[in-house]
């Protein structure tokens, strides 16, 4: 009996430890359209086991200043310890990306930053899991491939 009780014990504690952060791996493929701006940014789940990735926030910034915010184009599962492709839509404020898209006519590298969260999780749990990725990019090489 008291066998049964431990496992149960050690069962619904692990099951209902928050997700470790998912790893970002890069950005697979961006398209343009008028204000809005289509990415696949791939990512890894470290986590031992499935989760599903209701909703997606982040702020991106360019250089520092934020020129919009990013959303989940859709609600998916991810297999544990795999690498995937999370699609995002950017909805670019023009009157806060014109500054950084005048300095990209002369250099097109920029230091790009992702912050906000991923709402993920499992068995009907869900949890914000942090995202704050920084890094530098050729954007003419990005959006042209």
């Amino acid at each position: 009996m008291r066998v049964a009780i431990f496992f149960l014990l050690v069962l619904l504690t692990t099951s209902c430890r928050q997700p470790k952060e998912l790893v970002y791996q890069g950005i697979d493929q961006v398209s343009v359209n008028q204000s809005k701006v289509s990415v696949r940014v791939r990512m890894y789940n470290p986590n031992h086991y499935t989760l599903k990735v209701k909703n997606a926030e982040l702020n991106v910034l360019l250089n520092g200043a934020t020129i919009g915010k990013m959303d989940a184009i859709e609600n998916m599962e991810i297999a544990r310890q795999d690498t995937f492709v999370l699609p995002l839509v950017l909805n670019i404020d023009l009157a806060k990306a014109l500054p950084n898209a005048l300095q990209l006519l002369f250099n097109s590298e920029a230091n790009l930053q992702l912050v906000g969260s991923v709402k993920a999780g499992r068995h009907g749990v869900f949890v914000n899991v942090p995202v704050n990725y920084e890094g530098r990019y050729d954007l003419k090489n990005l959006i042209n491939q």
